[in-house]
């Protein structure tokens, strides 16, 4: 069960959960996070959020793509690295706001 100021937001197994966000999770970071994620969304049709400093995309990453966003905003990414979603991106998804700093977080 994940919940959000008491309010239960989503309840199923950990791995059904992230499953319903995608297979992966691009993490960009970014001289200017926001800059990088209007580019994302207006270049190339990706939206994504700006959380903890650094750009997060859910959906279809692979390496073309990866390779296709290093050519396009040379200037713009610093670092890539795609992943496949953690608990935390669940929450993210389903509040539109990141896991309190003092709440505990499993990444399982």
């Amino acid at each position: 069960a994940l919940l959000d100021r008491g309010q239960l937001i989503a309840l199923d197994t950990p791995g059904a959960l992230k499953r319903d966000l995608g297979e992966t999770v691009l993490t960009l970071e970014a001289p200017d996070p926001p800059r990088l994620l209007t580019l994302l969304s207006e270049r190339m049709g990706l939206h994504g959020v700006v959380q903890d400093g650094v750009v997060r995309v859910q959906g279809p990453a692979d390496a073309a793509l990866a390779t296709r966003l290093l050519q396009e905003l040379p200037a713009d990414i610093t670092a890539l690295r795609i992943g496949r979603p953690t608990l935390g991106d669940v929450f993210l998804a389903r509040t539109g706001h990141a896991i309190a700093a003092d709440a505990a977080v499993c990444n399982d």
